[in-house]
């Protein structure tokens, strides 16, 4: 065979679209697909994001830290598609995919609360409950939220609407806040929604040695409310709680909704 029957027998490659090849055989969508593309096939410099004076050579190298990780917090979709994470993650400058890739925190871990001991009681132990100076916990929300740019009125009929736990589409939420559709960030339900008709877990490692009954007898392990007053209709409260006073279980828990349910109903066994 000759060097020219090698050309006249030559066979084309042909750019698939995003939505086929092995390596996005299990993307959820072709636009999916094809967004992964887009990232993968972007040309990103050999830059050590990790050392500031390699790439903040004008203005202050802790607000690109800092800025970046205030956009993600506030922008990146948590509870969006792969396409939306995707999507986001492709509109990032290169020190925020850097920080984003290497740094932000996007993994199970632990937490220590009071590493350095319970603390010192303010006043009088409540119903077995006692307060510390200085506390420490987690706090956190279940969304949907919206956009940090819209009026206080705005915002406060959006949450009227979020307190309801009623499924509605982007244009239902939008028309009822008020606001573009652009502001309304899909049809999602709370990740906190609670319904016990369709069962409810709670799921945690625990250690805890001891209990200092002198400064407290109960700890709140878990507490989620929707902000209602406890005299309302639409009132709901789900809390776990921990006891140091003898009996059959270490674990407390309430369940409130409107004018019914239980309060410290012990749970398990020992």
């Amino acid at each position: 065979m000759s060097v020219r029957d090698l050309f006249n027998n030559q066979k084309i490659l042909v750019e698939s679209s995003g939505s086929s090849g092995k390596d996005f055989q299990f993307a959820e969508s072709a636009k999916n697909a094809d967004k992964k593309k887009e990232i993968y096939d972007e040309l990103v410099p050999h830059v050590d994001y990790s050392i500031p004076d390699r790439f903040a050579k004008f203005g202050s190298a802790e607000l690109y830290y800092k800025s970046a990780f205030e956009y993600i917090i506030s922008e990146y979709p948590y509870d969006g598609s792969e396409f939306e994470k995707n999507s986001f993650k492709k509109n990032l400058n290169h020190p925020e995919r850097f920080i984003f890739d290497n740094i932000y925190p996007k993994h199970n871990g632990h937490a220590i609360l009071s590493a350095d001991g319970w603390g010192v009681l303010a006043g009088s132990l409540i119903d077995g409950y006692g307060e510390p100076v200085s506390k420490e916990y987690i706090d956190f929300k279940g969304g949907p939220n919206i956009s940090s740019t819209v009026s206080s009125t705005k915002r406060e009929l959006y949450e009227i609407n979020r307190r309801t736990n009623r499924f509605e589409t982007k244009e239902e939420i939008a028309r009822r806040a008020g606001v573009g559709t652009d502001l309304v960030h899909g049809d999602r339900k709370s990740s906190l929604k609670t319904n016990f008709n369709n069962g409810v877990t709670l799921e945690f490692w625990l250690k805890k040695s001891s209990f200092d009954n002198t400064k407290t007898k109960k700890e709140v392990i878990f507490d989620l409310t929707n902000s209602e007053v406890s005299s309302s209709n639409s009132y709901g409260r789900l809390t776990l709680s921990l006891t140091g006073t003898a009996g059959n279980s270490p674990f407390l828990l309430t369940v409130q909704s409107g004018t019914a349910g239980f309060y410290e109903r012990a749970l398990g066994h020992t």
